[in-house]
């Protein structure tokens, strides 16, 4: 969610919508720190940590519409996704058309990872392959630890103050391993905003599919 404010008000994508006259709402995923409560789960058991885009995709979006539907009495929402935002479309999309035939209007795509047959990124190409995503997922299951980039002082105090090393280069080693492929696209400037909202928590089986997905890509 932060992702669409973090930048200046003049290029930050939410504020520029809002300016122009859109109703604007900001969505947000399970498991991150705007999202870790359940009616009947702790963040703390495995169970909570059970999902990924497809999930996403196939419950917590529609449960998203549906509400925007309710306050606003629109029949069918415009959609702007980025990354995951995106994943998670077409996997509902895929799943249950008819409610996105019904209730979608336009979906916009933004660096949307369908294929993932040349994605670099560090961690999904360590866990593409299946032997090491066995091994993760019994090491993360040792430490209890399915939250892979939790929200807290520490890891935001850490991001923030490695985001000042020099000149920025240890931001973008750190931003190489879990999302950029080329991290000078990243407006340095806003480094320490990023920082103090990054990471905001990551459910590792996110991680996992879309790991799957590089793993069984056509050669």
């Amino acid at each position: 969610m932060m992702a669409w404010i973090m930048n200046r008000q003049e290029v930050a994508p939410a504020f520029v919508m809002a300016r122009a006259g859109y109703d604007v709402w900001l969505g947000n995923n399970r498991g991150n720190r705007f999202a870790d409560t359940h009616t009947t789960l702790s963040s703390s058991q495995k169970e909570y940590w059970n999902f990924s885009w497809e999930e996403m995709g196939t419950h917590d979006l529609p449960a998203i519409f549906k509400t925007i539907q309710k306050k606003t009495g629109q029949k069918k929402i415009s959609y702007i996704g980025h990354s995951e935002g995106t994943t998670q479309v077409m996997a509902g999309a895929s799943l249950i058309p008819d409610f996105y035939k019904e209730n979608v209007k336009v979906a916009v795509f933004l660096a949307p990872p369908g294929g993932m047959k040349y994605v670099k990124t560090d961690i999904l190409q360590l866990l593409s392959n299946r032997a090491n995503r066995l091994l993760v997922d019994k090491t993360l299951d040792k430490i209890k630890m399915w939250n892979l980039l939790p929200y807290n002082y520490l890891s935001t105090g850490v991001a923030q103050v490695a985001c000042k090393l020099f000149k920025g280069k240890l931001c973008n080693l750190i931003l190489k391993i879990f999302t950029d492929e080329d991290p000078k696209l990243n407006y340095t400037e806003r480094y320490d905003v990023y920082a103090s909202n990054s990471p905001s928590g990551a459910c590792y089986r996110n991680f996992m599919h879309y790991a799957q997905l590089i793993d069984y890509s056509v050669q």
